[in-house]
């Protein structure tokens, strides 16, 4: 709440003092900890539990906001400052009465609250008294929280670890705002009487305790049995070597942006509130499935984790060894519990149907989930709600396989890969175990090979590299995908060699050799498991032995590449043993290197056409990888699949990383290139590192054998132009230089703005010999307001370039060498035109639009500002 709603106020230091030295006697303790009391339901306990700060200039949406919670959570919940209230009644004692009494203060942030001192001041006791806080959007501010002259708030570092809760429209007319997700955070958070939950009948904590027991001897099996690699024979507990990837947040909602999470404590789970279910979202080898281990042992040590703390079952599940299975119920006491446990699926079911038990489903690996295409499964009803719709799910999947089914409240979480400090971090856990010199060869290998820097954002494809680097040395001049995962594993191989190399014999050499050279009938196995209907990726022991034959088979588990793992018998009681081995490739896209070896010997043998089942049944979005390595694996495979990937799919982005996995036949590679650029090449800010280089890459091969680049398409990544350099900077700060085959540049930015000076414009253009339109369709690129003629380079003059401006509401401005001002372009008189003028921007961004208002009255365009 802020000053501006009192007269000014005296001794402020003075009074501030006196409330935080009083409030230091308290010694208050985090609420969230605290169990459920019993008692409540009394209305004096219930009484101004929530703290809601404000400005005067919001006062009427603050009230608005306690008249909502109230109606949910019942009356005097919340506490905010009344008008009668001022200086001489002990206003700061009031204050630091309120907040110690409440268990939640709500920031309702509005444009002034960044500005407001007094706002300031009170999210700050709050945050010593460790109070809970919960940033709430009134209106559509800069996250982090930034001042209206453009410079940080003292609130942004409270606010950094916080997900904040939008409660605003961007359309006026829709005045209703959903609460529910605020309102759900609440609940978790308070002591109310609608929170109290009946004690469990004895049967049912009988059952549960010793569910929970089982589930935790089967839990600790599992996340001590962790291998980085495969040639690594020791096990070990996830916690060991575990390193948290880079992840963003996205709650449900179209028009929500992605916040940042600094660690896995951060994922929401129920206690934000916001969604019931949450998608774990990420490319092949990000670090899923070892992410869902790490929180199965947060959840068993259960002081390691906040958000699971709460959660008195968590159910983990591999959806990879479910398939055919017909409930939840079945797959908990099949796959979880031992042989001889007196849970039963009735125990199960009663214990999850309960809504007095907080019950997390943690599901692992949908994208290899056998039965998600069938139209009735359990995994699709708990997605949509239709079963066990009170408790909270977490599933893991790839980012191309979001299922479809999932109830529109679902949250997302984008695994976005290892950055510099994560691969320090686990190489110097892991792999050296503090040998800093070791650690420091690994890194300094790395960073002087940008391809394979990029290679190893992935979290897999970095460990594998991180582990192969400190036993052997290795070459790491990889220029593609496909020469690293090849690379790798001729290491899995040469490792098992070696250390057996002084007892092997001549003939037993020689076979490794065979073994690591001839795999035709692992290649199609792969193949048919990846085409084969909801891709079948296990194995019957017995039968994949005999395929591969006893020696072959032996020396892949031997190596790691081919891993057993007991499952259980779906035939069971019918037939005697209740446990098979199965048996599977030891990640999804070592699958995917040997099918793509068996591709490219079909492609080879078809080459006039593709096979019929590829076609239907390998979705290059989901099995990209395959895609990769056949055209790196062989070039006149290479113009099929990227022929396929144009004319069928119009996977352009793929086709890119498709490209430039040829690194033999230059003429073949440029044959690619000039296809490619043929069309929009689009670079944009939510790509993969290793897919903006290889773009960059494409774009500057073509300039570099003056191939026309028809359009060079930026989206949400330009940050500045360097005049010095004659180069365009991106904001990942790769550089694009030398686009002088570039035909159409197009610029579009929505989070920051950026300012182009004259002479940056003079110079990018002259950069840039083939351009003939520059397109800017951004307010947060600002050109400048004009240009004296005189000024203008005559070579630039005579190019005539297009230079176009894309600002409010579609309106195209274009600007005219001849008189260095700025028209509208080929809109009709008459049309209305709307134009926002917020403090926060830049003053070039003011005087933009200050410049429309005034080439909108020249043209007969209305106007509508705000």
């Amino acid at each position: 709440m802020a000053s501006y709603a009192i007269p000014p106020r005296e001794s402020t230091k003075q009074q501030e003092e006196s409330v935080r030295s009083d409030q230091a006697a308290t010694d208050p303790v985090d609420p969230a900890a605290q169990p459920l009391n019993p008692k409540s339901d009394s209305e004096k306990e219930m009484k101004n539990q929530i703290f809601i700060s404000f400005t005067f200039k919001a006062r009427d949406k603050a009230e608005c906001l306690k008249k909502k919670i109230e109606e949910s959570l019942g009356p005097g919940t919340c506490w905010i400052c009344t008008e009668g209230v001022g200086p001489e009644q002990g206003m700061r004692d009031e204050i630091a009465e309120a907040m110690d009494h409440a268990k939640v203060v709500i920031c309702a942030i509005s444009k002034e609250y960044p500005d407001s001192a007094e706002c300031e001041r009170e999210v700050k006791l709050a945050f010593e008294m460790k109070k809970t806080l919960i940033p709430v959007l009134l209106d559509d501010v800069q996250w982090p929280l930034r001042k209206s002259d453009g410079g940080p708030s003292g609130m942004s570092y409270i606010f950094a670890d916080k997900l904040y809760q939008k409660l605003y429209s961007k359309n006026s007319a829709d005045r209703e705002v959903d609460l529910e997700g605020l309102i759900d955070t609440l609940k978790e958070k308070l002591v109310f009487p609608g929170k109290v939950r009946k004690p469990l009948s004895a049967s049912l904590e009988e059952s549960k305790e010793e569910l929970n027991q089982q589930l935790q001897q089967k839990y600790s099996k599992l996340t001590k049995q962790v291998r980085p690699i495969p040639f690594i024979k020791d096990k070990r507990s996830i916690d060991k070597v575990f390193t948290d990837v880079g992840m963003n947040y996205k709650p449900f909602g179209e028009d929500e942006p992605w916040q940042k999470l600094n660690n896995h404590h951060e994922i929401p789970i129920g206690t934000i509130g916001q969604s019931r279910v949450n998608i774990i979202e990420g490319d092949a080898g990000y670090g899923k499935s070892m992410l869902s281990l790490r929180l199965v042992h947060d959840w068993c040590t259960r002081d390691q984790c906040p958000l699971l703390s709460n959660i008195d079952i968590l159910i983990y599940l591999n959806l990879r060894q479910l398939g055919g299975v017909a409930s939840i119920y079945e797959a908990i006491v099949k796959c979880l519990l031992p042989l001889d446990s007196s849970i039963k699926e009735a125990d199960v079911k009663q214990l999850l149907q309960s809504k007095d038990i907080r019950t997390l489903l943690l599901l692992d690996a949908y994208n290899e989930y056998p039965d998600k295409d069938k139209e009735d499964n359990f995994v699709s009803h708990i997605l949509q709600g239709t079963l066990l719709q009170h408790v909270k799910v977490l599933l893991t999947t790839r980012s191309s396989c979001i299922p479809e089914e999932c109830d529109v409240h679902a949250g997302r979480i984008k695994l976005t890969g290892f950055d510099g400090r994560a691969r320090e971090d686990y190489v110097r856990k892991v792999v050296t175990k503090g040998d800093e010199e070791a650690t420091q060869k690994i890194l300094t290998q790395l960073n002087t090979n940008a391809t394979l820097a990029d290679i190893c954002q992935a979290p897999l494809l970095f460990v594998i590299y991180a582990h192969s680097a400190h036993r052997a040395e290795i070459n790491i001049d990889f220029r593609s995908v496909t020469e690293f995962f090849g690379c790798m594993v001729k290491c899995f191989h040469y490792h098992v060699r070696n250390k057996a190399q002084t007892k092997a014999t001549a003939e037993e050499q020689a076979q490794f050799q065979e073994f690591k050279d001839n795999h035709d009938t692992l290649d199609r196995l792969a193949y048919e498991a990846l085409c084969a209907e909801n891709q079948q990726l296990t194995w019957d022991r017995d039968i994949i032995a005999g395929e591969l034959g006893k020696e072959f088979y032996k020396r892949h588990t031997d190596i790691g590449i081919l891993v057993e793992e007991e499952v259980i018998n779906r035939n069971f009681p019918s037939q005697p043993d209740p446990y098979k081995t199965e048996v599977r490739l030891f990640h999804k896209l070592a699958c995917e290197w040997y099918a793509a070896h068996h591709f490219v010997k079909r492609l080879r043998s078809s080459p006039s056409s593709l096979p019929g089942n590829l076609v239907d049944l390998m979705d290059p979005s989901e099995l990209q990888h395959v895609y990769r390595f056949a055209c790196g694996l062989d070039p006149i495979a290479a113009r099929q699949v990227l022929d396929l990937l144009k004319q069928k799919w119009d996977c352009n982005s793929l086709a890119v990383l498709c490209a430039l996995e040829q690194t033999d036949k230059a003429g073949d590679v440029l044959d690619t290139v000039r296809d490619l650029v043929s069309c929009d090449v689009i670079i944009r800010g939510s790509d993969s590192r290793l897919l903006r280089r290889t773009t960059i890459e494409l774009v500057q091969r073509a300039c570099q054998h003056e191939i026309p680049v028809s359009c060079l398409r930026l989206e949400g990544c330009f940050k500045r132009f360097d005049a010095t350099s004659s180069c365009i900077i991106l904001r990942s700060d790769f550089p694009l230089a030398n686009l002088k085959t570039v035909r159409v540049l197009h610029m579009s930015e929505e989070r920051t703005d950026v300012e182009i000076t004259r002479d940056e414009l003079f110079r990018l253009l002259q950069t840039c010999e083939g351009l003939t339109e520059l397109r800017v369709d951004s307010e947060r690129i600002l050109l400048p307001l004009s240009i004296p003629p005189e000024t203008i380079p005559p070579v630039l003059r005579r190019r005539n370039i297009n230079i176009l401006c894309v600002r409010q509401h579609g309106l195209v401005y274009r600007l005219s060498f001849e008189h260095g001002q700025w028209k509208i372009h080929n809109q009709c008189a008459g049309q209305s035109l709307g134009v926002a003028i917020n403090q926060r921007d830049s003053q070039l961004g003011q005087e933009w639009c200050l410049q429309e208002l005034k080439m909108a009255a020249e043209a007969d365009v209305s106007i509508a500002l705000w």
